[in-house]
């Protein structure tokens, strides 16, 4: 998989029949590191197109097409985080998601999976160890993207990398990833630098390649 064909990362607006729309969903969860993230993400992606006490939407448009943002609001507890999803599911209502961003620990990426469908594009697996998550991600959607990460998910990765790819969605007709990726590696130095070499293109997500290989070849038997 060595580019993202963009269009692909759009429907038609049901608002508006001449506008193409592309819906994310970003999960954050009821940790410290939600707080701080939910935080940054917003002082650097915002203001809000709307806002509710469960959920943010964010849109940004360029000529014929809207990237809109649906983001959880990090919670108190557990349950502050069922109602969030709750209040998030009611909102998007029937639009497809094609981009599904994890943004949480490794330990939430259970409440993630199941958000994602068929008609999932591109998945961010942004939490410690999400490059280990790939059977699962292909339970959901078999021909779907996946960026993730052999070591530590880090903030100041993940929002740079995430805002990148809106801008190229907006902006260009595929994401080349190799070169994406080269782009993206000059932005880090020192600690952070280090971190990103563990994050995994979709052009070099192996693990996902072996398993889609190994899931066809059954499937012909």
């Amino acid at each position: 998989i060595e580019t993202l064909d963009t269009s692909s990362m759009f429907s038609t607006d049901p608002e508006n029949q001449d506008r193409k729309l592309n819906v994310q969903v970003h999960l954050f969860y009821d940790d410290k590191d939600a707080h701080s993230s939910f935080k940054s993400f917003m002082e650097k992606l915002g203001p809000a197109t709307k806002q509710t006490d469960h959920y943010v939407i964010i849109d940004k448009k360029k000529g014929n097409k809207t990237v809109r943002i649906f983001a959880t609001k990090p919670a108190k507890n557990g349950y502050g985080v069922d109602s969030n999803l709750s209040a998030l599911n009611t909102a998007l209502g029937e639009l497809p998601v094609h981009l599904m961003v994890h943004r949480g620990h490794s330990y939430h990426v259970h409440r993630t999976m199941p958000h994602i469908a068929e008609r999932t594009k591109l998945i961010f697996l942004g939490s410690c160890g999400g490059y280990t998550r790939m059977g699962e991600v292909l339970d959901k959607s078999k021909n779907a993207q996946v960026i993730s990460t052999k070591g530590t998910g880090r903030m100041s990765i993940n929002n740079p990398l995430l805002f990148a790819i809106r801008d190229d969605l907006l902006n260009k007709d595929k994401i080349e990833w190799s070169k994406f990726w080269s782009q993206m590696g000059t932005k880090f130095s020192g600690k952070i630098e280090r971190d990103w070499e563990d994050y995994v293109s979709p052009a070099d997500n192996y693990a996902l390649k072996f398993l889609r290989a190994y899931i066809e070849l059954e499937s012909k038997d």
